[in-house]
């Protein structure tokens, strides 16, 4: 039976443990039936293979088929062979002896191979789990059909080769599903905080469910709910230039993502309470680009005929005015600053200007996480310059 009580660390696997991020606990763990890895028919190929190789070089395959090699070059063919069919015959064995740890964090789903960490997947990159002949499976989002792969562990990622998948299925679906509970109980009481006028004192730090972000080159703050990680980028967000001719009016690239306070200039802060609920704020130069009349009517938007839930032309906070706009994204929907969704989400988009700057908020929460949706005002309102 399995649960998700974490282990205590001196149970961990010493072949797990280098790959544990800082404070991360091990909820469940496993090493995989190595007889689940290597294929039969590969053994089998590489026997037939290598004998036939045998064959040429000694004669054989003449005296048996009736044909005749004579004159013909044997050695090259004949140890090419050979050759191709010990690659096929010993390589699964090797990969059987290449040690195997699974296990299920608080954090991730985590797959160690020999000396590397062969996968490694966060509640927010899952699409769905699923069973498949003894091994539990996983689709990550924004990748495609992987049946070109020779490996099953390549077409189909998950922990392959344990005990009782269809108890370890439910276990990882109430991993997944527990990160969603802890977001919204996160924004619950980072509600009555904002309601009480709180808030986290310093960049980083948290009080009483908020946590208090600053942006340290134009001194903005932010509160956000404590308990939602929160790392910060530099995107370049702006022209395509090239030799002094535009290509493109905006692209954006991403930078390196990397924990709050590690230091360094950032323009994009991203705070992620579970898979599909989260926050996140990019400052840039210049005014707002578009008007909302043009936010309003985006095309794609029509396109997709996506649902307008509600929206508002005068948004004030402080010194910013701007717009906000409300929609209903559907499963697979992709988002500019969380990629794609695995459940529909209402996405709150809001711009804010003063001066020579403006600000742009993403938030989404699954339709039925109210408590998420406030959360996000609640951390526009809460904008303030230090």
């Amino acid at each position: 039976m399995y649960d998700l009580t974490p282990l205590d660390p001196a149970d961990v696997d010493p072949q797990l443990a280098p790959f544990l991020e800082p404070g991360e606990r091990v909820l469940w763990q496993a090493r995989p039936d190595p007889a689940t890895f290597g294929s039969g028919g590969s053994t089998f190929g590489g026997v037939l293979t290598g004998g036939l190789g045998l064959a040429i070089l000694t004669g054989i395959f003449d005296s048996v088929t009736g044909l005749s090699l004579e004159g013909q070059p044997r050695l090259i063919p004949g140890l090419a062979l050979v050759g191709v069919g010990l690659v096929a015959f010993v390589a699964p064995r090797i990969n059987r002896r290449r040690v195997r740890v699974y296990a299920v964090t608080d954090r991730r789903l985590l797959s160690v191979c020999g000396n590397d960490v062969y996968r490694s997947a966060r509640p927010d990159e899952i699409h769905t789990v699923y069973t498949r002949r003894g091994a539990v499976c996983w689709r990550e989002l924004g990748f495609g059909d992987r049946g070109n792969s020779r490996s099953a562990e390549e077409r189909h990622p998950g922990f392959h080769g344990v005990e009782d998948p269809e108890t370890l299925l439910r276990l990882v679906q109430d991993w997944r599903e527990g990160f969603s509970r802890r977001a919204e109980a996160a924004a619950t009481d980072f509600l009555a905080r904002e309601q009480g006028e709180g808030g986290g004192d310093a960049d980083g730090q948290t009080d009483d469910g908020s946590q208090r972000v600053r942006h340290p080159a134009t001194g903005l703050t932010v509160d956000v709910p404590a308990g939602w990680p929160v790392t910060v980028r530099q995107d370049y967000d702006g022209p395509l230039v090239v030799f002094g001719v535009t290509l493109l009016k905006r692209i954006i690239r991403p930078g390196p993502e990397r924990t709050l306070g590690s230091g360094g200039d950032w323009n994009l802060m991203m705070a992620r309470g579970g898979p599909d609920a989260g926050v996140g704020m990019k400052i840039l130069d210049g005014p707002i680009p578009q008007s909302y009349e043009e936010v309003l009517n985006d095309p794609w938007s029509r396109r997709f005929k996506l649902k307008l839930l509600q929206s508002n032309p005068e948004v004030v906070v402080g010194p910013f005015r701007g717009f906000s706009v409300v929609r209903q994204m559907p499963k697979g929907a992709n988002l500019q600053m969380f990629g794609q969704v695995a459940a529909p989400v209402a996405v709150r988009q809001i711009w804010l200007a003063r001066g020579d700057m403006h600000i742009q908020f993403m938030g989404i929460a699954r339709l039925d996480q109210h408590d998420v949706q406030s959360a996000v005002d609640a951390v526009v309102k809460s904008l303030r310059v230090t």
